[in-house]
């Protein structure tokens, strides 16, 4: 299995994934979430932009997960210490390659992303109820903030 930056080539690959991705998201929050597919042209953007990056894991030419990472920095407010960090966005192994290892690679990429641009930390949401929330915090990452929601 291989790490490695995404290519033009890989999007079609890299959509079915969204596809699952968006059909655990719809289940785990359906009154914000849909089942539906990630546009071409985002996915192109992320691959094309020089602050984003999206990594694959590969196995004997199959796509089988991707994270998806973009360089941020906070608001421009007097308040607030400047500093630059990376937003993981979207990261994904498919059902069937669960288990294996495949995340804690993918997470291995980002952080090697984010030191070679000299970024603050990573920074990613998660819903509550998802079970990656453990996967997150046995790799090291914290919590710093809750969103709460009134549904009216």
């Amino acid at each position: 299995m291989e790490i490695r930056v995404a290519t033009m080539e890989d999007i079609d690959q890299i959509a079915l994934l969204f596809i699952e991705q968006f059909d655990v998201q719809a289940v785990l929050d359906p009154y914000l979430m849909q089942s539906g597919t990630q546009s071409e042209e985002f996915i192109k953007n992320t691959i094309k932009d020089a602050d984003s990056q999206l990594f694959v894991a590969e196995e004997v030419d199959k796509i089988v997960g991707f994270v998806t990472v973009f360089e941020k920095k906070n608001p421009d407010f007097d308040f607030m210490i400047p500093h630059k960090y990376v937003h993981l966005m979207d990261i994904i192994v498919t059902k069937g390659h669960q288990g294996k290892g495949i995340a804690n690679r993918l997470m291995d990429e980002v952080k090697k992303w984010a030191l070679d641009r000299k970024l603050d930390y990573i920074e990613l949401t998660v819903a509550a109820n998802n079970s990656a929330v453990n996967f997150y915090l046995k790799n090291g990452y914290e919590e710093t903030m809750k969103t709460m929601r009134y549904q009216l």
